[in-house]
C-alpha cells in the first residue's frame, strides 16, 4: 500500500488547513524543507496541491513544483487548478508525473477523457466529499451528483485511480472515512487513495487491512506536520502490506 505525504502550497509556502478552510491555517512552512524531510523518511512520491490554483482555476505554484522535482528528484502527483488541457501540459512540464483532476472531473468530462487518452494512468481524479456530495473549486462549491454516480461515469471515461477525501475530516486528526473510500472503490471498480483525517498509525494499519476492498494507498497531511504519525513507520506498514499481498 502506498503511503504518500502531502505538501499543500499557498502563496509559495507549505500549509495545512483545517477542513480545507482557507482562513484556518494550522501550519505554514517551507515546502522544500518539508519535502526533503519526507524524502529522507522514505517517501516514494509527494501529493502536492496548489491551493491557490484550486481557488483561481489555473495553477499558481508551478515554479515551486519545478523546484521540488529539480532539487529532490521525487515523483509528484499534482492537483489544484488543473482544468484545461494546456494547464495539464504545463504541470507535466514542471515535473508532475501524475495529474489530479478535481473540479474539471465534475464540470468537464471531455477534459478527463482527453487526459486519460494522453496521459493514461498518469491521470488521477480526486473526489472530495462532504455528506456524500462532491466539493468543487477549493471546496467552496458543491456538485449536484452523488459521489458514487460520478465515479462510475468517470471510470467509464478511462480513469484508473481515484483519490477520496472526506472534507469534514481533513486536517482534524479524527480518523479517515475508510467505509466511504471502500464504497467508492466498489462502485467505480477502481483502486482508491484515501485522504483526510488520519491522526494515528492505527488508522494507517486499518487502511492497509482493507486493501482487498480497494484501498491502494493513503495520503497523510496534518498528522505528519503535527508529529502524531511517523512517516517512516507508516511506510513500513504500507511495505508490510505489499509484502503480505505478494
Amino acid at each position: 500500500m502506498l503511503v504518500i505525504p502531502a505538501v499543500d502550497l499557498r502563496g509559495g509556502a507549505c500549509v495545512r488547513l483545517y477542513q480545507g478552510r482557507f482562513r484556518q491555517e494550522v501550519y505554514r512552512g517551507d515546502p522544500l524543507a518539508a519535502a526533503r524531510r519526507w524524502r529522507a523518511a522514505g517517501a516514494r512520491r509527494l501529493h502536492v496541491v496548489d491551493l491557490d490554483g484550486a481557488r483561481s482555476g489555473r495553477p499558481q505554484n508551478l515554479a515551486v513544483v519545478a523546484r521540488l522535482k529539480a532539487e529532490l528528484g521525487v515523483e509528484i502527483q499534482l492537483g489544484g487548478g488543473l482544468r484545461r488541457r494546456e494547464d495539464l501540459a504545463a504541470a507535466r512540464a514542471a515535473g508532475a508525473r501524475w495529474l489530479i483532476l478535481g473540479t474539471a472531473a465534475a464540470r468537464d468530462p471531455a477534459v478527463v477523457a482527453a487526459a486519460c487518452r494522453e496521459y493514461g494512468d498518469g491521470t488521477l481524479v480526486s473526489l472530495d466529499v462532504r455528506e456524500g456530495r462532491v466539493q468543487l473549486a477549493g471546496w467552496e462549491e458543491e456538485s449536484v451528483l452523488p459521489v458514487e454516480a460520478l465515479a462510475r461515469q468517470l471510470a467509464a471515461l478511462g480513469v484508473e485511480t481515484f483519490i477520496y477525501t472526506d472534507t469534514g475530516r481533513d486536517g482534524t486528526l479524527t480518523g479517515p472515512d475508510l467505509d466511504g473510500a471502500c464504497s467508492l472503490a466498489q462502485a467505480a471498480g477502481r483502486p482508491v487513495l484515501v485522504a483526510g483525517g488520519f491522526g494515528h498509525l492505527a488508522e494507517v494499519e486499518a487502511a492497509a487491512a482493507r486493501e482487498a476492498e480497494g484501498i491502494a494507498g493513503v495520503i497523510l497531511g496534518r498528522a505528519l506536520y503535527a508529529g502524531t504519525i511517523s512517516l517512516a513507520e507508516a511506510i513500513k506498514i504500507g511495505e508490510r502490506s505489499e509484502s503480505d499481498a505478494g
